[in-house]
């Protein structure tokens, strides 16, 4: 059976008033794989048919559990609806299809907004902050035990400088020798990421149901004031600079997080301000002095733990992260390490 075939059979399985006019391959995730589903019957929407990547996430069943009650939780709330895709069930009534050992689940399509994986405005990066931070604040009242950690130490840096220690202690010496540096540079800003963790997890922050990959481009943005928050594979209850440190390494630099030339990284402070500002009005009074005061710097923490995961691969042999060339995860390492050197040295 071919990939289309394929696909109308699975569409069939979904409750949905559907007729398939045409099937699109949507290209820009990079652990999924999704389709649009353009519907040919009037007055009845497109959808999205998304088949889970299982060697990604092994625990497929916490991962649509927390999404199912997130998704819920925010639909049942009248003003926080649009701020999630609906969820399509099975004609069995589950949120997702196990078929031939593989996991399907379909939601509505989003018109009339989109994705930017680079922002083009502050305007874009207010939405994007006033977006992230609602969805925060809309799922304040449910208990974070409810929420399965299914990624233990996702954003644990003390667990991923471990982790480099290990490889570290298990590399040969010539991988080592060409790294040296970028070593170095990780051990100049371990004890500043490890206190920012340590007043976190010793009762300085409250356990707070997040995103956990709150990149621009995991928000589809219209010309209302609020978008719509996608790819939401890794809710786990963790702390509020995990997000908001996610979205400013992404949002403040002018390259991609590869890009060698570290001379031509620079950091854009009308985009930082646009999206706290933004972040902080969403979250409608919520977060305490702490967690505010974190916020400016927390994508030095983000950018800085991606650095040690970058290195930490390639020491390993780059068995984790697709790469292009041989030392590409090198080159990501110091990119993100330049970026936690700017933020360190910001001013606002």
């Amino acid at each position: 059976m071919g990939i289309e075939a394929s696909i109308k059979t699975l569409a069939g399985k979904f409750d949905v008033p559907l007729s398939i006019e045409s099937i699109t391959s949507i290209k820009s995730g990079h652990i999924n794989s999704t389709y649009h589903l353009k519907n040919a019957l009037p007055n009845q929407p497109d959808v999205i048919l998304q088949k889970v990547n299982q060697q990604v996430f092994e625990n497929v069943k916490h991962l649509m559990e927390n999404q199912v009650l997130v998704t819920e939780h925010i639909q049942n709330q009248e003003k926080y609806r649009n701020l999630v895709a609906p969820l399509i069930p099975t004609k069995q009534g589950k949120y997702w299809l196990e078929y031939e050992g593989e996991v399907w689940r379909m939601h509505i399509f989003i018109k009339n907004k989109k994705t930017f994986e680079t922002p083009k405005s502050a305007e874009i990066c207010r939405k994007a902050g006033q977006t992230y931070g609602t969805f925060l604040k809309a799922l304040a009242e449910i208990p974070a035990a409810k929420i399965h950690t299914h990624i233990p130490d996702f954003h644990n840096i003390r667990f991923r400088l471990r982790q480099l220690d290990l490889a570290v202690e298990r590399c040969d010496e010539t991988r080592i020798a060409n790294v040296e540096s970028v070593l170095s540079e990780i051990e100049n800003y371990r004890q500043e990421m490890c206190s920012l963790f340590d007043t976190a997890t010793n009762g300085g922050f409250p356990i707070r149901i997040l995103h956990n990959d709150t990149k621009l481009s995991n928000v589809l943005i219209g010309t209302e004031e609020l978008g719509t928050v996608i790819d939401m594979d890794t809710i786990m209850p963790g702390f509020v600079f995990y997000d908001t440190g996610d979205a400013l390494r992404s949002i403040a630099v002018n390259t991609k997080e590869d890009d060698p030339n570290l001379g031509a990284i620079r950091m854009n402070p009308d985009y930082i301000n646009a999206f706290i500002d933004g972040y902080v009005d969403g979250t409608e009074g919520i977060l305490t002095d702490l967690e505010q005061k974190s916020i400016p710097h927390s994508g030095g923490y983000m950018a800085y733990i991606m650095a040690v995961r970058f290195l930490t691969d390639y020491l390993n042999g780059n068995v984790y992260y697709s790469i292009s060339y041989p030392e590409h995860n090198v080159d990501r390492a110091n990119n993100q390490l330049k970026v936690c050197s700017l933020f360190s040295s910001l001013d606002i």
